[in-house]
């Protein structure tokens, strides 16, 4: 995924992403390197990308007219917030790892503990 890029137009000019997943089917993506119609974006965000994450993309993101979810996970803690347009975009920010996760747009439910099986967080305290 590192070469292929979210395509979108922003006051006339073409605007370019690279989201860290994303699945689009739409036949009229027919280009190798880069979707102007996903249906799920994935971000996973750090700290120094959360604001980028949270605000710019996510306003861009809103924008492409066949996105049906966004999800931002975050890299240093257990979170995953998904946005939906049928929910108006607004984020349901999930923290327990033993909640499932449901990706409408691709028909998938999954553990929140398993996007972070593997990984290890720092502790605060």
């Amino acid at each position: 995924m590192s070469d292929v890029k979210v395509r979108l137009k922003s006051l006339d000019h073409d605007v370019f992403y690279y989201p860290d997943v994303m699945v689009g089917c739409d036949p009229r993506d027919t280009d190798r390197l880069y979707l102007r119609y996903p249906k799920l974006l994935v971000e996973v965000s750090s700290p120094s990308t959360e604001r980028l994450d949270r605000h710019e993309k996510r306003l861009a993101y809103q924008s492409i007219e066949t996105l049906e979810e966004y999800l931002i996970v975050a890299q240093d803690r257990i979170e995953a917030s998904i946005l939906r347009r049928t929910n108006n975009w607004s984020p349901d920010n999930l923290t327990d790892p033993d909640k499932g996760l449901t990706l409408q747009s691709v028909d998938l439910i999954l553990p929140v503990s398993l996007i972070y099986e593997g990984v290890t967080l720092a502790t605060r305290g």
